[in-house]
């Protein structure tokens, strides 16, 4: 494998609290209850907010709906994180771990279900220009089918001008791994920030589940 594409959220920032807590602000209002933790990891953790949204409240929601409500929720989310200042981060070991791929000269791409709006939102805050090209961020611009299709991977290889087999994704939820997987990357790596390893290790297409990026670049090479 030559290449490497993230996941976000979850993966790069560990905000699956926060997503949780956003979703679960907007669904009292909307259905008058929280998510469940199983309806959370299973349907509205990886897949594009138009899903969730119709998933959980109204399938026939139309598209100024959805994005109305999305922005809610966005607003909601975006709100948690600046309050939460200390882990409002990337993920530890990351910038270092980024840093020396990058010296190195390997390939790398962002694969996001994040909306433009949030995707700004962390360019600034977390100065992503530094490893990543815009070119090479694929996010949900509403053209791509969400995770678990493999469309926001198969765009990334295709960005990263690599066939899918010479990837490795890192991911952290279940249906952005059965996108990878449905994509065909090479290898996933999973991270413990939504789920246990032992979900996740079992897998298919997981080669190696990882706590933080400490000692991802040894992790990339064994792979590799």
């Amino acid at each position: 494998m030559q290449a490497i594409i993230f996941d976000f959220n979850g993966t790069m920032f560990l905000d699956t609290d926060k997503q949780r807590r956003s979703w679960n602000e907007l669904f009292e209002k909307c259905i008058g209850r929280p998510l469940t933790n199983e309806e959370f990891v299973r349907y509205a953790c990886g897949p594009e907010s138009a899903a969730v949204l119709r998933h959980f409240y109204r399938a026939d929601l139309d598209d100024a709906q959805v994005a109305a409500l999305t922005e809610e929720k966005e607003v909601i989310y975006r709100h948690l994180c600046r309050e939460d200042a200390e882990r409002f981060r990337l993920a530890d070991g990351l910038p270092e771990a980024l840093d020396r791929l990058q010296a190195r000269g390997v390939p790398m791409a962002i694969a996001t279900g994040a909306g433009r709006g949030n995707l700004d939102f962390y360019r600034e805050a977390f100065h992503l220009e530094r490893w990543f090209d815009m070119e090479r961020i694929v996010y949900d611009d509403g053209e791509l089918p969400g995770k678990p299709a493999p469309d926001v991977y198969l765009r990334a290889c295709e960005r990263l001008h690599m066939p899918p087999r010479e990837c490795v994704v890192v991911e952290d939820a279940f249906a952005g791994i059965a996108a990878a997987q449905n994509a065909g990357v090479g290898a996933i790596v999973a991270i413990t920030a939504t789920n246990p390893a032992g979900a996740l290790e079992k897998l298919p297409g997981v080669k190696a589940v990882i706590d933080d990026y400490r000692d991802f670049v040894s992790v990339f090479d064994s792979l590799a």
